[in-house]
């Protein structure tokens, strides 16, 4: 949307003949600009309707050569010279005469200063990875775009390829055209043909030199202009308050009134950070915990007696698993010091098998739980850590267990083993009496020995 609103200052400019930055919309009200403007406007809705109804590609260019016809017929037969059109501001010259391309010398390699090159190394690094990033986001628009998929290797390389070649002859850092291709499906050309007519328009003034473009009448280059911006703005700002929820939508139009009052760069800026509170207050809003369960429903992998059962079943609200998921940090994580935990709580397990990741504010959480267990005498474990959460505890300070001698408990079954076998040890219960092993009980049936190691997955 920003894109294409300053496309249309662009032909705001283009038609008045003044700089961008210098320009006043009130310039519009003269006489001598009513003219060129309102064809630069008509030709821009020929445009946006003749394509849309008749997609083809040669549409565009079609109404583009008619209008430079009649625009040169009309001035012809009103005795108009090329000069006086020029002063009057119809046309795009006048240019500097001569030729606007020419090819570096290789002279400039021995005058060229390579002991500066070290100070230049970071702003080339920071440009190849501008460079980069926005053929990567280009690629990945042209995917939607065409509705298929893209080799992007190939596409990679190919931008490369070009890159190489514009630095060679004096060009800038280019990336594939989301704005063109888009353009160019819309009407249809989906051939080759298009890009070499493109690489045509634009070879012919660069080896031939400016002459060729003196005569281009401004309304012709600002109509194309405007097409493009005008459907930018209608696809983007009218379209998509249907398919987007409404605080998405209200983020392009701030986008787009930041860009018009503010800058371009601006107006980037502010849709990062909004999009980036956007994200983070919806991510909150995933549960960070996403199963509570106790020990009176839900127990171990340990067999054990009817009697056990008995006293698990009464007492296993003292046992607390909670499974934890996503990304911990600041806002998320404070939920687990608000969550409701029994009274006579003795074991509190988490399990971090569906964490990915934790930052230094969720560490501080954890500190916190740690300290509220301790105060209320309930031990804390910590099972199936990744080492990148295990690494970011670690760095914290914090221990994955308390008191410490339980971090030995890795997987969540091991600590609620214990928990359970604890539990029944305060109820006068012995667990070696009457806990049964699955391995024991499959060696006792098969009469061989079998590792409890292998089982417990």
């Amino acid at each position: 949307a920003g894109l294409g609103w300053m496309f249309v200052l662009g032909v705001l400019a283009l038609t008045l003949n003044v700089p961008l930055a210098g320009l006043d919309l009130h310039q519009f009200t003269r006489q001598a600009a009513v003219a060129p403007a309102a064809s630069c406007v008509a030709l821009a809705a020929l445009i946006v309707v003749l394509g849309r109804w008749l997609r083809h590609w040669t549409v565009i260019p079609a109404l583009l050569a008619i209008a430079y016809a009649l625009f040169h017929v009309a001035r012809a037969s009103l005795g108009v010279d090329l000069p006086t059109a020029t002063d009057a501001g119809w046309l795009l010259g006048p240019f500097a005469p001569g030729r606007i391309f020419s090819p570096p010398s290789l002279q400039a390699f021995a005058v060229m200063p390579w002991g500066q090159l070290p100070t230049l190394l970071p702003l080339l690094l920071t440009l190849v990875l501008i460079a980069d990033t926005s053929a990567i986001m280009m690629i990945s628009g042209l995917e939607l775009e065409l509705h298929r998929s893209l080799d992007f290797d190939r596409e990679m390389l190919a931008a490369g390829g070009v890159n190489v070649v514009a630095g060679l002859t004096g060009g800038i850092a280019a990336t594939p055209s989301l704005l063109s291709t888009a353009l160019a499906r819309r009407m249809g050309g989906t051939g080759r043909a298009v890009p070499l007519l493109i690489a045509l328009c634009t070879a012919v003034p660069l080896l031939f030199g400016t002459g060729v473009v003196n005569g281009v009448p401004r309304f012709v280059a600002g109509g194309l202009l405007l097409s493009t911006g005008i459907q930018r703005l209608f696809e983007r700002v009218w379209l998509e308050r249907r398919r987007l929820p409404w605080h998405e939508w209200g983020v392009i139009v701030a986008v787009l009134l930041a860009v018009a009052f503010i800058g371009f760069v601006d107006g980037v800026l502010l849709g990062l950070a909004i999009t980036l509170v956007i994200f983070v207050v919806n991510y909150r809003r995933i549960p960070v915990i996403r199963e509570t369960l106790s020990a009176a429903g839900f127990r171990s992998s340990m067999v054990r007696g009817p009697e056990s059962e008995v006293v698990l079943a009464r007492d296993g609200e003292t046992i607390q698993l909670w499974r934890l998921q996503g990304y911990l940090f600041f806002l998320n994580a404070s939920s687990l010091l608000r969550i409701e935990r029994p009274s006579g709580l003795r074991f509190l397990v988490l399990d971090f098998a569906g964490v990915s990741g934790i930052d230094s504010s969720a560490g501080q959480v954890m500190r916190r739980l740690q300290q509220i267990t301790a105060e209320t005498g309930c031990a804390l474990l910590m099972t199936n850590l990744s080492p990148a959460v295990r690494a970011g505890l670690s760095r914290q300070g914090i221990r994955t267990a308390q008191p410490a001698a339980l971090e030995r408990f890795v997987t969540t079954d091991e600590a609620l083993q214990h928990a359970e076998a604890a539990v029944l040890a305060t109820a006068g219960i012995i667990e070696s009496d009457v806990a049964r092993v699955l391995a024991r009980e499959i060696a006792t049936t098969i009469g061989s020995e079998i590792d409890p190691g292998r089982l417990t997955p």
